[in-house]
């Protein structure tokens, strides 16, 4: 995924290409983190539409894992990516999900990458202001707990 977010895509291919080699045959715990990385490769691509339907494997399979911290990162992603495809309805979609998943984990960085979600959700009502502050509250929320990357890619 951090090849991707470089620019490097030749690379961020060939490590997805090895994910696939593994000797069992299958990824197991593995497969949410592969389609995760998929989409990213994918976004970086500008192929939108396999970008979302990757995330939403990457969502299912870590739903189907009880694994919801790695859940909320993957669906702040979806509202991201589904946004800048125009389809507002699946973005916000993902944030009412992102939502759910904060007011069940409680943690922090969870209600944080909720606004995050909610901020691309909002682009597509029109609400360019609530976007705006919803934004504005995640670059805080990520700051202020030391997730500078998350901070920087939320502005």
């Amino acid at each position: 995924m951090a090849a991707a977010e470089r620019g490097a895509l030749t690379d961020a291919r060939r490590y997805l290409q090895a994910m696939t080699r593994i000797k069992s045959g299958t990824l197991g715990l593995l497969e949410p983190l592969y389609w995760w990385a998929e989409a990213a490769v994918a976004r970086a691509e500008g192929q939108l539409t396999t970008a979302t339907t990757a995330l939403h494997r990457a969502v299912e399979g870590y739903s189907a894992m009880n694994a919801l911290a790695l859940v909320q990162f993957a669906l702040a992603d979806l509202a991201e990516v589904t946004a800048i495809a125009g389809d507002w309805g699946a973005a916000a979609s993902a944030a009412q999900r992102a939502e759910d998943n904060a007011r069940c984990t409680g943690a922090p960085v969870h209600q944080t990458l909720y606004l995050q979600a909610t901020a691309w959700a909002l682009i597509g009502l029109g609400r360019r202001e609530a976007s705006t502050q919803a934004a504005l509250r995640a670059v805080e929320g990520f700051s202020s707990r030391g997730y500078v990357l998350l901070a920087a890619r939320a502005r």
